[in-house]
């Protein structure tokens, strides 16, 4: 089938049908009404094609306007992306499938892409490029964010790496994951291997996420997760722990490293790049807020104690267009280390998602 016929069949088939003219004595519903009301689902199709019943493609792009001052980091005043995604996944009998392409530095990068079997609810095994699960951080999908970055310790293990994980539900509330994976060398001899578990200490599970955008307003939960993890070539290890909250109209999470003789990991953010050291224990805790079902703010303080000592207070505000699946970010940032002070200031857009909302 020619392209133009199929873009044809596939607008005609997400647009509205016309409205039909009122009876006598009614009022006319306006047509901008009728389409939010009847295509709340069908508007997200521009973004997450559902071909078939089994088979699903979509788009992610995350761009951002910043100024930073560059007396400790990187001076900015300009445009740049954070992600150009695009992304598919099919389902096969037992089998899910996963693939997605991130452009965002002007050349189509693989960070998914894996094959995952679900054998039970207590054990699913994954092989391929992902995502070890090292926080909650690091494992919020880059939609569901409440500022425009990761933490500090988010996006130092927001590292894609080729190798095997098995999951699953242990007991209830408990869920586990362990992966090993090529680590910071590549495909030699030693390895990375992360061990997580994750507790559901109160309430019901909820989809994975910052804010509180599309949940009940009545919603309660808390989670609590701890990582072991060692790097390649190593003889040290290291662990973390972190609790993730919704509770109504508020939530936060909070976390914790630490980097054991041998580890350590770098963190580039937009405005500075953070060299986590060994024998260091950096840490990170955000709150928010709903101000209304369309507007969130947010807070938080990271600490890093690195050779000279950094910390970061940041705070911002998340819109939320109805209807939309996109969202508005715009955040300050006031970092200091020994010697100096800086601030930044990003306004960022999200449109899309990065996988399958259904």
């Amino acid at each position: 089938m020619h392209s133009t016929t199929f873009l044809f069949l596939t607008l005609a088939v997400a647009s509205p049908q016309s409205t039909p003219a009122p009876a006598p004595g009614e009022t006319a519903i306006p047509s901008s009404e009728v389409f939010a009301r009847e295509n709340v689902g069908i508007l997200d199709s521009v973004f997450a094609l559902k071909l078939t019943e089994d088979f699903e493609a979509g788009a992610l792009i995350r761009a951002y306007w910043a100024y930073a001052d560059g007396d400790i980091g990187n001076d900015l005043n300009g445009f740049d992306f954070y992600d150009v995604d695009i992304w598919a996944e099919m389902a096969l009998e037992d089998f899910d499938f996963r693939i997605n392409f991130d452009a965002s530095n002007g050349t189509a990068v693989l960070e998914d892409g894996f094959a995952k079997w679900g054998y039970s609810e207590s054990l699913a095994l994954q092989f391929g490029n992902f995502k070890p699960r090292a926080n909650f951080s690091t494992a919020i999908d880059p939609d569901h964010m409440i500022l425009n970055d990761r933490t500090i310790l988010g996006t130092a293990f927001d590292v894609w790496d080729l190798g095997v994980q098995v999951s699953g539900a242990a007991i209830e509330n408990l869920d586990y994951f362990v992966s090993v994976s090529n680590g910071s060398n590549g495909p030699a001899d030693d390895t990375l291997l992360v061990v997580r578990g994750e507790y559901g200490v109160y309430g019901e599970e909820v989809p994975l996420q910052e804010g509180n955008r599309d949940l009940d307003e009545n919603t309660e939960e808390i989670l609590f997760g701890a990582t072991y993890y060692s790097d390649t070539g190593n003889d040290d290890v290291g662990f973390g722990s972190d609790m993730l909250v919704h509770w109504g109209k508020f939530g936060g999470h909070a976390e914790f490293m630490r980097f054991g003789n041998g580890l350590s990991r770098n963190a580039a953010l937009p405005f500075i790049n953070v060299n986590l050291n060994t024998d260091t224990s950096p840490f990170a805790v955000t709150a928010w807020c709903d101000l209304d079902p369309n507007l969130t703010a947010a807070a938080r303080y990271q600490h890093t104690d690195n050779n000279q000592t950094l910390d970061v207070i940041s705070g911002g505000l998340t819109y939320y267009p109805e209807h939309l699946p996109m969202s508005v970010t715009a955040d300050v940032h006031f970092y200091s280390d020994d010697n100096e002070d800086g601030f930044a200031l990003q306004v960022g857009m999200t449109v899309g998602h990065w996988r399958s909302q259904r």
